[in-house]
């Protein structure tokens, strides 16, 4: 895959996303690993990372609750999660999504002052 028109929208230690703009998409980058992910898909993968409890899964002792599998609907992978992962991976799509809301109202005041010129 050519990295040229990747745009990078955040980053954390083991991941980070990038916006793909030529072909829609934004493509997660997960231990090494990259995933495509259309915008539903991955407004899927953040509300099912967020509706991981952590608490849960730090307080119980049984074996069934050391990893989360996340498999979202529309990705080529699922993700298997253990509890520190969780949080980077939650901060990795919260941090994303706060970009994203950042670059859209970035864009929408330059065009707004764009046309008072």
């Amino acid at each position: 895959m050519q990295d040229q028109h990747l745009k990078e929208l955040y980053r954390t230690l083991n991941g980070c996303i990038y916006q793909d703009n030529l072909r829609s998409l934004l493509v997660l980058e997960w231990y090494g690993r990259r995933s495509l992910l259309k915008l539903p898909c991955f407004f899927s993968l953040k509300k099912l990372a967020a509706n991981i409890n952590v608490e849960q899964l730090l307080t119980n002792t049984s074996r069934a609750h050391d990893l989360e599998i996340l498999t979202p609907c529309g990705c080529d992978r699922c993700f298997v999660l253990t509890v520190m992962d969780v949080l980077e991976f939650q901060d990795l799509l919260n941090g994303t999504r706060a970009m994203m809301e950042l670059n859209s109202i970035l864009h929408e005041r330059l065009r707004r002052s764009a046309s008072f010129c």
